[in-house]
């Protein structure tokens, strides 16, 4: 049975004005964090039916989208089909 309640809830956040990544040190963007937790984001997104919200500007979401789908090709799955 899948447990329920905030224990759940995980909040990650990047601010790129003031963090910066692990890949080449430079600005993190919500991207770099989907990148490095894309084991947990695969698990939770489509092996548990979690639900993942983003906020912000809207011209961050084409980034977002791209890393989203890298996630899904590294895991043999057709991105078109989610």
């Amino acid at each position: 049975a899948a447990s329920t309640g905030l224990h759940n809830l995980k909040i990650d956040y990047a601010i790129s004005r003031e963090m910066t990544n692990t890949i080449d040190g430079g600005k993190l963007y919500v991207q770099h964090v989907l990148q490095q937790q894309s084991q947990e984001l695969w698990d939770r997104l489509f092996n548990n039916n979690a639900q993942i919200y983003f906020c912000g500007l809207k011209g961050m979401m084409p980034g977002i989208i791209e890393a989203l789908e890298q996630v899904a090709i590294s895991k043999g799955e057709n991105w078109s089909d989610k």
